[in-house]
């Protein structure tokens, strides 16, 4: 079988779909089949990535999205397709492409969207919402509907959006983790020191909440608690962020986007707790990993993240500082950090691979396509 993955909001420092999809398409080669995936990109090429073939089509920088890149040329990713007649056609896009696909699909090629995100959750945070916005999105909704043949959802929260009638069939199929890779340390062990080591992996864009970690580090230094917070990652909200640490003197580091996926699991197999702030999360693959580091995780109680979390492996708190420092606190006074806590967290990711993630993913084009023929 020959899937071809469409993506855009593609960037070099992009968080988790960029890892589902690699690990996706990798795990597609890895079986037998072929993989092509088609990207924004700052100029247009192809080159072969790790047995993938990547076609990059030269796309624009959306401002405020932290340098994601936005393909505008429809007519460009139609003739690619059509010059290589996948056998089923992988959606991660919710805007541009889907009027492309959908000409293609009319062509007979099987088109399955992965709905990675919400979009009543990004529309609303940016115009808020009302009845007319609500409106829109559901004739939206149902216009994405009608160009695709298949919907593919990590989560519960996720589905939920299409909870008032899907008219495709509707797949769950959780992301994975890198069991190898994020793992435990071998020195990890209860805290030694009195300064509670804390860390987030989170991009800083306004979707992401990464307010609520300062407001936190804020309330728990208030409170007189000893505590040092790396962030990994970049985007919009960086400039006003590190001023704001800055002129507070909050013990927080600000790390950048690190590339280095091995020394990520390092510094987050070193922490005691991990902080995922994100409200509007699909799945919290960088959650995940904290967890199959051993490392307990405070999350929001919206979004998907409250489904990975159970009790004895962190805490699930309002996105607020003073509701995500109290989180903090419960979980370093009932736990201090034991062995058995850390062992909890680990064996709740190992429920979370990316060989059954891939295998679910090839089940759902293999139905899809079967149908497609007999339809035919």
């Amino acid at each position: 079988m020959h899937i071809l993955q469409l993506v855009n909001f593609h960037s070099p420092t992009s968080g988790g779909i960029k890892v589902a999809l690699g690990h996706f398409a990798s795990g597609y080669v890895n079986a037998g089949h072929r993989c092509t995936q088609i990207r924004p990109a700052e100029r247009d090429g192809s080159f072969r990535e790790d047995g993938v073939d990547v076609i990059t089509v030269r796309s624009p920088v959306i401002p405020g999205l932290g340098g994601y890149r936005m393909i505008l040329s429809r007519h460009r990713v139609i003739e690619q397709i059509l010059e290589l007649q996948p056998d089923s056609i992988e959606l991660s896009d919710k805007t541009t492409l889907v009027s492309a696909s959908s000409v293609v699909r009319r062509r007979g090629i099987p088109v399955i969207l992965y709905s990675h995100e919400r979009l009543d959750h990004v529309v609303g945070s940016v115009v808020g919402s009302s009845r007319l916005v609500s409106a829109a999105l559901d004739r939206y909704r149902r216009r994405l509907l009608a160009n695709v043949d298949a919907v593919v959802c990590a989560s519960e929260f996720a589905a939920d959006e299409f909870s008032d009638g899907c008219s495709v069939p509707m797949y769950r199929v959780p992301l994975g983790v890198d069991l190898a890779l994020f793992r435990p340390s071998g020195e990890q062990q209860a805290s030694r020191s009195d300064v509670l080591r804390l860390v987030s992996v989170v991009r800083l864009s306004p979707e992401k909440n990464p307010e609520v970690l300062l407001a936190a580090v804020r309330e728990l230094v208030r409170r007189g608690r000893r505590v040092l917070l790396d962030i990994y990652g970049t985007g919009s909200l960086h400039e006003r962020i590190a001023a704001e640490i800055h002129r507070e003197r909050l013990p927080i580091r600000l790390h950048g986007h690190l590339s280095d996926r091995q020394q990520l699991s390092s510094s987050i197999a070193a922490a005691d707790l991990v902080l995922a702030p994100g409200s509007r999360e699909t799945f919290g693959l960088a959650a995940l990993e904290a967890l199959a580091c051993g490392v307990p995780v405070v999350v929001p109680d919206r979004g998907a993240l409250s489904e990975l979390v159970m009790p004895g492996i962190g805490a699930v708190a309002d996105s607020s500082g003073e509701a995500f420092a109290d989180a903090v606190e419960a979980v370093v006074g009932e736990s201090g950090f034991p062995e058995t806590h850390r062992r909890r967290a680990r064996e709740a990711a190992e429920r979370f691979t990316w060989a059954r993630a891939v295998e679910g993913m090839l089940g759902v084009h293999a139905d899809v396509s079967s149908s497609t023929l007999a339809l035919r």
